[in-house]
């Protein structure tokens, strides 16, 4: 549950962050353009060991802000991140919508709304237009949290990674699968039991028994350590999520900056953006389901019956909407229907234009050029 804090509760939550903030990074400087990424994934996520890395680095040799990244939850989990971005705790941090449904409902509607196929640049392009471009109340509910997006991207297609193979869409019946978002409904339709877990908790879960299988990208088996627990994958494609929104700033940290490195933080966020559509959820997931293979012994399953996986994805796309929308209304959300249908357009728009795409340096100049150079930094 994400629960805000008071005023002493709060003043007390930054006497311990503070206080961390000692012990694991040493003092904090006062300046106001030392910021800190409070990150809830471990150091050896893509995004703690490349992407975010290369953009901070990259912000010092172009201006006077430094950032310092905190990895691993020392400082923040995956649902209090959002508070303590609101509250100045931190000043970046990563957040997942569908972990505070009630908190982002009208971001949450593109999260819940999972995009068939495997084309993830075009996925993230979709979100990231959709939220920064085309959702004026997107932006509306985070500027009400005194958060500000900076980055963002779709996973990879998600696959089973199992405790047991799963061949079929009967295999999966009665079996207690991690899964979050949209997702809970398609565990659902397929007869598993759904666990919403966030990826940290999955790792005791797994370690106690407490599910047979997670529903996400192969990435996490080796940054999780689930490949220490799963010893068979599904190599049956089932949907994207996003927008992860990734690099969140507080807002009073983002109002302090320079028109100039407002601008420039943008441009660092199209390049984390596409770092991790391309290399994480492309490329280092291909790499990674390899490593399980080879170090862990993990056993690719092929779907034994690929038609009864496609016509289970066909008849979860099909009734999802109403059930987002229905949702969406009930927490408040105006119009989350034609959220929904933008989302879509979108997807539709961004396969053609990624199509041929083949570097991180092209992607980050059409993620640029498309979405971050419409965004104006001081309306965030």
């Amino acid at each position: 549950m994400f629960v805000r804090l008071t005023c002493p509760a709060r003043a007390g939550a930054a006497a311990i962050v503070l206080s961390v903030l000692t012990v694991a990074v040493a003092p904090v400087p006062a300046a106001a353009r030392d910021l800190v990424y409070g990150s809830w994934l471990p150091q050896a996520e893509y995004t703690n060991r490349v992407a975010l890395p290369r953009a901070f680095d990259e912000i010092a040799a172009e201006s006077d802000v430094r950032w310092r990244l905190v990895p691993g939850g020392q400082l923040v989990g995956p649902v209090d991140t959002w508070d303590a971005l609101e509250s100045g705790l931190v000043q970046g941090g990563m957040g997942i919508p569908s972990y505070v449904p009630s908190v982002v409902p009208t971001l949450n509607v593109l999260y819940q709304t999972v995009l068939p196929g495997e084309e993830t640049l075009a996925a993230t392009g979709a979100a990231l237009q959709t939220m920064l471009v085309d959702c004026p109340a997107c932006l509306d509910e985070l500027r009400g949290l005194n958060i500000v997006p900076v980055a963002g991207w779709a996973t990879a297609p998600y696959n089973l990674g199992c405790t047991q193979p799963v061949e079929t869409v009967g295999d999966l019946a009665g079996l207690r699968v991690r899964a979050v978002g949209g997702n809970v409904r398609l565990m659902e339709a397929a007869g598993a039991v759904p666990v919403a877990a966030t990826l940290v908790e999955a790792v005791t879960l797994l370690q106690t028994g407490g599910i047979d299988c997670v529903f996400g990208v192969a990435n996490w088996y080796r940054s999780f350590g689930y490949a220490d627990f799963l010893t068979h994958h599904t190599a049956y494609p089932m949907g994207m999520t996003g927008p992860a929104t990734g690099w969140l700033m507080n807002r009073d940290a983002w109002l302090s900056l320079t028109d100039e490195d407002r601008a420039l933080h943008l441009r660092k966020g199209a390049q984390v953006s596409a770092e991790q559509a391309l290399g994480q959820f492309t490329r280092e997931a291909h790499e990674t389901l390899g490593w399980a293979e080879t170090e862990h012994g993990m056993q690719v399953v092929a779907a034994a019956d690929p038609a009864a996986f496609a016509a289970l994805m066909e008849g979860f796309v099909a009734a999802q909407d109403d059930a987002v929308i229905e949702a969406a209304e009930a927490r408040g959300v105006e119009a989350p229907g034609e959220i929904i249908a933008t989302y879509r357009a979108n997807f539709d728009e961004w396969k053609a234009l990624t199509d041929r795409v083949e570097t991180v340096e092209e992607l980050t100049a059409l993620y640029w050029e498309r979405i971050f150079s419409r965004v104006d930094p001081g309306a965030l």
